[in-house]
């Protein structure tokens, strides 16, 4: 192997080594589920007068409305998006209430129809 083969070698390998995805907590309410290994780098709690719901973004909501490390508001339902190591659970991310008076809030989107 030439020596600008290994290089690059080299250089694809630590690209993909520190290719580390995010660890959701998942749950509803007060009932914990495993933590995930979350390969689309988002976590996700949704809020509203029924349950707190916190899992990984599997369905892509968080890219689809835009949100990063940030909440929607449509009425007395929450969405909150964030990129770290298990921040969708905990205080204080237990419900989205609480953890939309920390960080912005969006008002809806004109162009994004409700997901409920």
């Amino acid at each position: 192997m030439s020596a600008s083969k290994f290089l690059s070698f080299l250089i694809l390998a630590s690209i993909v080594s520190f290719t580390v995805a995010v660890l959701c907590r998942t749950g509803v309410d007060t009932v914990e589920g495993p933590t995930v290994d979350c390969l689309s780098n988002q976590c996700l709690n949704t809020t509203s007068p029924e349950s707190t719901v916190y899992s990984c973004d599997y369905s892509k909501v968080c890219d689809m409305i835009r949100l990063k490390d940030e909440c929607i508001r449509e009425g007395d339902k929450i969405i909150c998006c964030c990129y770290s190591d298990e921040c969708n659970f905990g205080s204080p991310f237990n419900s989205a209430y609480l953890y939309s008076s920390m960080i912005q809030i969006r008002s809806l989107d004109a162009h994004i129809h409700p997901l409920y």
